[in-house]
């Protein structure tokens, strides 16, 4: 009996050790060791693997085969070779084991000098890692740029190292390498050593998790709550004046400042998306918050991607009659000159008499607030390359569709034929096509007193709550196809869930221009250099931008619809700057060349 007694007392006394080793522990990650009141954590994982991609991409062998790059870049590379030989370590190594996952945390500001942490998870390799530090610093001293000194805190060893002005300490624990600035050390090593509440904690930061990826290759997080004083503070100093503008912008920037709570910023270099979102809490509401984070309905544009060869955008502005009380309100709210008021009412009340109509309750109100203009470059487009003209006549010829939301649509019916008679265009219609059960007006509008002889012929229906028009009644039906078929499931939820919205289909567009010709007509651009850049823009593939409103904030989405990653999009946009900028030189060499041609 004693010794079970004793056995189940060693047991207890065995797991309590245990329990307590794990939570005083080494920390799991590197968040645990950041400040709660960070005013900014700036997180960055896996560089290696962005370095074995970039090193092994077919754009940077491109890269270093551009005449004169080698020379330029024979510098850099001796010092990257010097510092790998002297290591013993190439620089995949280096970044393998010091870029697992990087985070920086900004503090704030004493003595005009900045109170940060750096933290770098060494799990990789620790002893690499440890050498590595040490072996750069060693070369930083042995220049005389720096000085090393022994100390130590809270029975933890560390380094300080003086350059000029800065002075860094830095040390290195079971799995992590710690530095600090202006105390921002200190308040790490606190963390390390005590643990409790972390930037994990942090409400803000647990909010900003929910809206973007804070674990990607690239993320920012920014604590605007606990950085408005400063941030105020420099808004007041930067739009200091007098003046009646610099007073509204002032007023604005404040108002904004105090509304913000965080923000975030996800860059996933080896996925297609850029994520970017404001938390806004507003405690007391006014027109210039009221306008922004109105209720907004999804936008039926989406439906209409992905479009081929095209550039999309569309917004949801939210309820245009309530927008035009809501920019009177603000002018008072932001206590404008009450002339200016008084002049912009006056002129409403002019356009009312003229149109007969009350704007508010015969137009406006019969719009959802929708707009979306798409613009397509059709593949069979025929082009002249004898006749420069006919082929930029064929690129200009409007093929485009206009989508407006529709909320009632006899109002809108007759507030149409209210401005044709105001205009005094007769439409003569020439065609009515049912499609699907939908019918497709086409008319034609003569312009005879702005341009004689010519005519728009327009096409156009009604869907739903849309209206849908073009210069081609294909591109109408096209629509009501896309519309037809599109689920809301097969769309992103970041495009979903938008009220503005741009596509570009960067490749498709280039391709077409490419095919044209058009490009090479320009004698004085070298073949060569067409092909370059048009390649890698034909590359590029498509983006699709999406800009949503919420009662909570405000949010971007910039996703990449082709398989390349953003690392390689990077890459062939540097690619493109450097034949532009090659070019460029050449040009000026050429220009300096020819007033001694001209004199001869």
């Amino acid at each position: 009996m004693k010794f079970r007694f004793r056995f189940f007392i060693s047991a207890i006394i065995i797991t309590s050790i245990s329990l307590s080793t794990a939570i005083a522990g080494e920390p799991d990650s590197i968040e645990q060791l950041i400040p709660p009141d960070s005013l900014a954590y700036i997180s960055i994982s896996n560089l290696g693997d962005i370095y074995t991609e970039v090193a092994e991409s077919p754009q940077f062998e491109e890269f270093m085969n551009i005449e004169g790059m080698a020379q330029e870049m024979e510098e850099p590379s001796q010092g990257i070779t010097m510092l790998s030989m002297m290591l013993g370590m190439s620089l995949e190594d280096i970044m393998k084991v010091l870029g697992k996952h990087i985070g920086i945390s900004v503090i704030g500001i004493s003595d005009n000098m900045p109170v940060a942490g750096l933290v770098i998870d060494t799990r990789a390799d620790k002893e690499s890692a440890e050498y590595a530090v040490n072996q750069i610093i060693g070369m930083a001293m042995s220049s005389g740029e720096a000085k090393h000194e022994d100390k130590e805190y809270r029975d933890m060893p560390y380094k300080m190292l003086q350059m000029e002005n800065l002075q860094v300490n830095y040390a290195f624990t079971d799995n992590f390498i710690i530095a600090g600035t202006g105390g921002g050390f200190k308040k790490i090593m606190d963390m390390y050593k005590d643990g409790g509440i972390s930037i994990k904690d942090n409400e803000n930061y647990q909010f900003m998790g929910k809206k973007v990826s804070l674990s990607s290759n690239l993320s920012v997080f920014a604590n605007l709550e606990a950085a408005a004083p400063m941030l105020q503070m420099m808004a007041g100093m930067s739009l200091s004046g007098e003046d009646e503008e610099s007073q509204i912008k002032n007023m604005m920037a404040q108002q904004l400042i105090s509304s913000s709570k965080a923000l975030g910023i996800s860059l996933g270099l080896s996925d297609q998306n850029i994520e970017f979102y404001l938390h806004v809490d507003v405690e007391e509401p006014n027109p210039i918050t009221d306008m922004i984070f109105a209720p907004h309905t999804s936008i039926r544009g989406t439906e209409l991607l992905p479009v081929p060869q095209g550039v999309l955008a569309s917004v949801h502005l939210g309820n245009p009659a309530r927008m035009l009380d809501g920019m009177i309100e603000m002018m008072r709210f932001l206590e404008a000159d009450q002339e200016d008021i008084e002049e912009i009412e006056k002129i409403i009340a002019e356009i009312e008499l003229e149109i007969g109509m009350d704007l508010k309750e015969d137009f406006l109100s019969a719009l959802t607030g929708e707009f979306t203009m798409l613009a397509v470059a059709p593949e069979d487009l025929m082009f002249d390359p004898d006749n420069k003209f006919k082929t930029i006549m064929q690129m200009n010829k409007s093929r485009h569709l206009t989508i407006i939301g529709i909320e009632d649509r006899e109002k809108i019916s007759k507030a149409v034929e209210k401005l044709m008679e105001l205009t005094e265009t007769e439409s003569i219609p020439i065609e009515e096509e049912n499609y699907k059960g939908i019918t497709i007006h086409t008319k034609v509008f003569p312009l005879k007193n702005q341009l004689p002889g010519l005519a728009m012929m327009p096409s156009y229906c009604f869907k739903d709550d849309v209206f849908i028009s073009s210069y081609d009644a294909e591109y109408v039906r096209m629509a009501i196809d896309m519309m037809e078929h599109a689920k809301t499931s097969d769309l992103p939820d970041e495009l979903e869930e938008s009220r503005m919205l741009c596509y570009i289909d960067i490749g498709g567009m280039a391709e077409i221009i490419s095919e044209s010709g058009m490009i090479e007509m320009i004698e004085e651009i070298p073949q060569e250099f067409v092909d370059d850049i048009m390649d890698k823009v034909i590359d590029f593939g498509s983006v699709a931008m999406s800009f949503s409103l919420s009662p909570e904030g405000i949010g971007m989405d910039l996703l990449s619809t082709s398989d390349n990653t953003w690392v390689a999009k990077i890459m062939d946009s540097a690619l493109v700057m450097v034949y532009v900028k090659a070019y460029t030189e050449k040009q000026e060499e050429m220009s300096e060349e020819k007033p001694e041609e001209w004199e001869e």
